[in-house]
C-alpha cells in the first residue's frame, strides 16, 4: 500500500502539533517532579541564594530547569504562533510570524540559560 503524499509546510505544520502536545506532557512532568522535590521531599530546606546555587549546581537539576525551560518557551512561542495563525491567513504575514516568533523564542532562551548560568556555576 503506497503512503499519501503529504506536501512539506503540512508535515511541518502536523510536526508542530505533535510537538506542541509533547512538550505539554513533559512541562506537566517537570513541573510535578519540581513541586514534589521541593515540598514533599525536601521541605525542610530554606530556599535562600546559596541553597538554590547548590541544588542547580547538581546534574539533576542543572537538566531539569533547562529542560523546564526550554519545553516553557517552546511551548508559549508555539502555542502563539497557532493562535496567530487563526486570524491571518497571508502566506507572507505567516511567514513573517514564524521567523519572529522564533527570534524571540530563541532570545527568551538565550536569556533565561544566561539568568541560570550563574547559579550552576556558583558565581552568583
Amino acid at each position: 500500500m503506497a503512503e499519501a503524499y503529504v506536501p512539506a509546510p503540512q508535515r511541518w505544520t502536523l510536526f508542530l502539533w505533535v510537538m506542541q502536545r509533547i512538550s505539554g506532557v513533559f512541562l506537566i512532568a517537570l513541573l510535578l517532579l519540581h513541586v514534589i522535590w521541593l515540598h514533599y521531599v525536601d521541605p525542610e530546606s530554606v530556599l535562600t541564594v546559596a541553597n538554590v546555587q547548590i541544588r542547580l549546581q547538581s546534574l539533576l537539576f542543572g537538566v531539569t530547569d533547562t529542560l523546564l525551560l526550554a519545553f516553557a518557551v517552546f511551548h508559549g512561542v508555539n502555542g502563539m504562533r497557532s493562535a496567530l495563525y487563526d486570524y491571518v491567513g497571508s502566506p507572507k504575514k505567516r511567514r513573517a510570524i514564524s521567523v519572529g516568533l522564533l527570534l524571540a523564542g530563541m532570545v527568551l532562551f538565550a536569556y533565561g540559560l544566561w539568568a541560570f548560568l550563574p547559579f550552576v556555576l556558583g558565581t552568583t
